[in-house]
């Protein structure tokens, strides 16, 4: 039977929202262009979420190159350094990506 049920649209829909609610800010966040490095440092390493890590350890790829001061590069080095060491292969996939990320690419991307 290829009969949708409308109830279960709605409440697949509204499990829908509620993971969007509960993901937006932190997206918002990670993606933004301006986060508190030592936050987004703090997600890349310790959210329980390991996409949200992920995600946020490719961002500090991109915030390497800008203009976040001497004490935040030093954070986000290490930050992918240690990500690299990962026993993750994600996590230390991500720190790859962010430790190869060119300043030629996130001017073209971002």
């Amino acid at each position: 039977d290829t009969t949708i049920d409308a109830e279960n649209m709605r409440e697949w829909s509204r499990g829908l929202d509620q993971i969007r609610k509960h993901w937006q800010p932190k997206l918002q966040f990670i993606l933004g262009t301006d986060p508190q490095i030592g936050d987004l440092v703090n997600v890349a390493q310790h959210d329980e979420d390991r996409m949200f890590r992920i995600v946020a350890t490719l961002r500090l790829g991109v915030h390497k190159h800008s203009p976040v001061g001497r004490g935040n590069l030093r954070l986000i080095h290490h930050a992918i350094q240690e990500a690299m060491q990962s026993e993750d292969p994600m996590i230390a996939e991500a720190g790859r990506a962010a430790d190869a990320m060119t300043l030629q690419e996130r001017r073209r991307y971002y």
